[in-house]
């Protein structure tokens, strides 16, 4: 078997006593032309049954293997040429070398979408078929729904929701919160379909993970009262901070956020919400009671939203593990 090509040093150059024995050949075979437009229209990477089903002959695409004109990444999938291959040659080399009906799926689904960075070196790949796990790629067993798929830049991989299951049972908590902000920051998140992949999996333990973050995401959309609020989230999240549960009861009384596990709260003084004296002075008292119990109010309004770095600094400060 040919070896593995290392995965982030690209496919290694051909000798030039290689270039000149395959030159001649090269410019006058047309299946080759086919071969290397495929690969180029796939991160540089193309399959040996694809080639085969171009007309190519067995013994032509090994020809080619021995003389270095092609170099293999995994066993039967090729990068044709010397070009170095991507990040995503190497994804769409490990879909392809799982075979048909596979897709790039967990670490690296979430790493093609920009959600989370993988740092492990074999590729995550989900397939309907019994396949064995080779060197530089995992391969987990699983039939997939057809809503459970999609393509990114030409490589098939989970949909966003199905990834987010199953990121959930190989993340820790804290980092699949991260992923979800990240989700949220990206406007990626679609709560019907997640729905639908929870329905459609009962009984995966990545669910008490994923499932207090999908109410939190339906509570805060459903709950969210004025457009000051809904600048104050976005603020956050450009900054990627962590969210406040919003309309919580603290000490008896309902605040406009806090974030749990610290005595940090947020009210947003919105003229529509608090156009009355009554609202005004329930308000102070409010909060004067709450900084007797010992927590910190930060109290936002349209004014102070013109100033977000102070805003941000002020968050900072009071949630020492917000960033």
């Amino acid at each position: 078997m040919a070896a593995r090509v290392p995965r982030k040093h690209g496919v290694p150059h051909e000798s030039g006593d290689s270039r000149r024995k395959g030159a001649g050949r090269r410019q006058g075979s047309p299946r080759v032309r086919i071969a290397e437009r495929l690969a180029a229209n796939q991160h540089g990477v193309v399959a040996r049954r694809q080639l085969l089903a171009t007309g190519e002959s067995t013994e032509a695409i090994d020809h080619r293997l021995r003389d270095g004109r092609w170099q293999s990444v995994h066993r039967g999938v090729y990068a044709p040429g010397h070009q170095q291959l991507t990040q995503r040659g190497y994804w769409l080399a490990a879909v392809l070398a799982v075979g048909p009906d596979s897709v790039l799926s967990l670490r690296d689904a979430g790493a093609l979408r920009g959600v989370r960075s993988s740092p492990r070196s074999r590729i995550d790949v989900t397939s309907p078929r019994r396949a064995r796990s080779r060197r530089g790629i995992e391969v987990h067993q699983g039939r997939l729904h057809p809503d459970d798929i999609t393509v990114i830049d030409g490589i098939p991989v989970t949909s966003w929701a199905r990834t987010m299951l199953d990121l959930a049972e190989v993340l820790r908590p804290d980092d699949l919160q991260r992923v979800w902000e990240q989700s949220e920051r990206m406007e990626l998140i679609h709560t019907g379909a997640l729905n639908a992949v929870v329905q459609r999996n009962p009984g995966r333990h990545g669910l008490r993970h994923l499932l207090p973050l999908l109410d939190l995401n339906v509570e805060v959309e459903a709950r969210t009262k004025s457009p000051l609020e809904g600048r104050f989230r976005d603020l956050l999240r450009r900054e990627g901070l962590p969210l406040p549960a919003p309309n919580v009861v603290v000490e008896g009384f309902e605040v406009d956020g806090h974030w749990p596990g610290t005595k940090m709260i947020v009210e947003i003084d919105s003229w529509t919400f608090h156009r009355s004296r009554r609202s005004f002075q329930e308000d102070r008292r409010r909060t004067l009671t709450l900084q007797v119990a010992g927590y910190e109010v930060l109290r936002i309004t349209d004014e102070l939203m013109k100033t977000p770095e102070l805003i941000v600094s002020a968050i900072v400060s009071g949630l020492p593990d917000a960033k």
